[in-house]
């Protein structure tokens, strides 16, 4: 069937230690968002078990870690790289 077990790493501030390393089946030929709804279930699974709100993306291959020697420079990783100041007093 061509699943793999691949072990993703996320923060989570809500948790003592905030983060998690979850395993999941994957299919390694899928795009990040088709593999995303195949682990609907098991995030949610995780949600629960955790006791987080279903509302947060928690669990979602995009919102993972990554440790490794090279950057993945596709990647974005924060929202604000780029974006101009906001014009408020004390604002960033």
């Amino acid at each position: 069937n061509g699943l793999v077990m691949k072990a993703m790493h996320f923060s989570v501030p809500n948790l003592p230690g905030g983060h998690v390393t979850a395993l999941f089946q994957v299919d390694p030929t899928a795009a990040a968002s088709e593999q995303d709804k195949a682990l609907e279930a098991a995030r949610r699974e995780l949600h629960v078990r955790f006791g987080l709100p279903q509302d947060r993306p928690f669990f979602r291959i995009g919102q993972s870690l990554q440790f490794s020697a090279a950057p993945d420079h596709d990647r974005l990783l924060n929202v604000h790289v780029g974006l101009p100041p906001s014009g408020i007093d004390g604002g960033q």
